[in-house]
């Protein structure tokens, strides 16, 4: 791929053909090939296998949604714990308060069909923007699609009704904004100084924004162009203090800080660790791992050190934590694109008309003007779900992994009267899906704030999942009256052969045990 050369931020390349910008009257009217794009793109995602209900497969969705409530009824953003029992009154920071609200907003609104329609709207838009910022830095049509389709399909297992749905859409704007600023300076790129407030506060992904500005200052002082790196590290640094408007000022920083350098959290929690951890789990991610780790040699070749850089940066965040794919295919596809449009052109190039590769090519330049622009379809799309069922299986519920229909069976037992304050073991990812259907009781021994609950209760629960030596003295000092476990735990096991717990339902998906008083 080194011999070809890349095209970079160039919306119409030498021998390609100029897209028109969307300047045709009622453009906006217009089916374009983004807007049929946008319904592949759901038919993939959500119109097979229960897709919308995938949305639901996660806990934390759980709490989000009440977290969001209570700060819309009491106005405040908390600082102390909603949930658990564990350590009641402990510091908390809930900093992801507004994607919560958000979330709660469009709960209320919509109930958990909304959740999920509103976060695939947020995904397909993702994508939709990925693929036009490819179009304008001059990628083939037909690159574009496919690669958008690829990277789509490549992202699916991170495609959950969480806020960090927020930062996969702003990390596509902020690349897109700092692209066109590299290519022709203006003011619209000082706006990524108000985006990081409001993404400071919706996810803690803002360092998307604050590398990728970096790594542009880094580039220009390295091509020894003083203006464009001056204004670079002005943008690094605006943005940068911009993050500290949030409820929480400089001890949210210090907070992430001790989070994510927890070695604890790379031993037991799955999108902390490296996906080569779990072989043959992600083989899309390495075909574009290895594609894009070949075109950073061209990069350099080219002084395109920036973007060389923000390969292999996340590149390597990839690599030790899964997490992270999500952003580098985000940050890879437009030079992959820049790439392989390169070579498609170098094949066709001089290709009778009447040849295969010229009737390719014929065709290629016939639909590239139908990528340059967006209709009102899309968002039409939406708004048609949002009216009516029509004939498909929306969420009602989580997702069938959750033990939705034995909390539903012995919802007076877990929280009925005289039962508000139950202590209730389950697993972490159930955690939030009580928290969603039983707060405000607070009443779970752990949830999916692992970063609230540290070291020491995360090795208790470790413990306890394991029916280790300490089972019983875990279960004494923190006062379970139910656990409601997997049936493959090992402490299921355990709790079956102690005559102080009585096995009180279960299925396939569940065990719920209670203590004998």
């Amino acid at each position: 791929m080194s011999a070809s050369p890349v095209v970079h931020h160039a919306p119409s390349p030498a021998g390609a053909p100029r897209t028109p910008r969307a300047g045709r009257r009622n453009s906006w009217l217009l089916p374009s090939l983004a807007d049929i794009l946008l319904v592949v793109f759901v038919g993939i995602l959500f119109m097979r296998d229960s897709g919308w209900l995938r949305l639901l497969t996660d806990g934390d969705t759980g709490w989000h949604i009440r977290t969001g409530e209570y700060i819309l009824k009491n106005h405040a953003v908390p600082v102390s714990d909603l949930f658990s029992f564990t350590t009641p009154g402990g510091r908390w920071y809930a900093w992801e308060w507004l994607s919560d609200v958000i979330f709660a907003l469009v709960h209320m609104a919509g109930g958990l069909k909304g959740v999920a329609l509103f976060s695939g709207a947020l995904i397909t838009l993702t994508m939709i923007l990925l693929f036009r910022h490819m179009i304008w830095r001059g990628a083939s049509v037909h690159v574009a699609v496919l690669l958008s389709i690829f990277v789509t399909d490549t992202l699916r297992l991170h495609y959950l009704a969480r806020p960090h749905l927020f930062t996969t859409l702003f990390a596509v704007i902020a690349l897109w904004m700092i692209d066109r600023d590299w290519k022709e300076p203006g003011r619209g790129v000082w706006l990524l100084v108000p985006l990081t407030v409001v993404w400071t506060n919706l996810h803690g992904g803002f360092l998307v924004l604050l590398t990728a500005a970096g790594a542009s200052a880094v580039c220009a002082l390295l091509r020894r162009e003083r203006v464009r790196a001056r204004r670079y590290v002005a943008l690094t640094a605006a943005c940068f203090a911009a993050t500290f408007v949030n409820p929480y000022g400089w001890q949210l920083h210090r907070h992430i800080w001790e989070y994510l350098n927890a070695g604890w959290l790379i031993r037991n929690i799955d999108e902390f660790r490296s996906p080569f951890s779990r072989p043959g789990e992600f083989p899309q991610f390495e075909a574009l791992l290895m594609v894009g780790l070949i075109c950073t040699w061209e990069l350099l070749r080219r002084r395109r050190y920036h973007e060389a850089l923000l390969l292999v940066f996340w590149a390597h965040s990839a690599l030790t934590a899964a997490r992270h794919i999500t952003i580098y295919a985000l940050v890879a596809a437009p030079v992959l694109a820049d790439s392989l449009s390169s070579l498609w052109r170098t094949w066709v190039r001089g290709s009778d008309r009447g040849s295969i590769r010229g009737a390719l090519r014929e065709l290629v330049e016939d639909l590239q003007p139908a990528a340059g622009w967006t209709s009102v379809w899309g968002p039409a799309l939406f708004v048609f779900f949002a009216c009516g069922s029509w004939g498909i299986e929306w969420p009602r519920d989580f997702a069938p992994n959750f033990p939705t229909a034995m909390v539903g069976r012995q919802a007076a037992a877990l929280n009925g009267p005289g039962r508000e304050g139950a202590r209730i073991l389950t697993q972490d990812i159930w955690g939030g899906y009580l928290d969603y259907r039983f707060y405000p009781n607070r009443h779970v021994f752990i949830d999916g704030r692992s970063d609230y609950y540290g070291y020491r209760i995360l090795q208790d629960y470790v413990a306890a999942r394991a029916a280790g030596e300490r089972w019983g003295e875990l279960a004494a000092r923190y006062g379970w009256d139910f656990v409601l476990i997997p049936p493959e735990w090992p402490l299921a096991k355990a709790l079956e052969k102690d005559s102080a717990w009585q096995l009180r339902d279960r299925d396939k998906v569940a065990l719920l045990f209670e203590r004998l008083r």
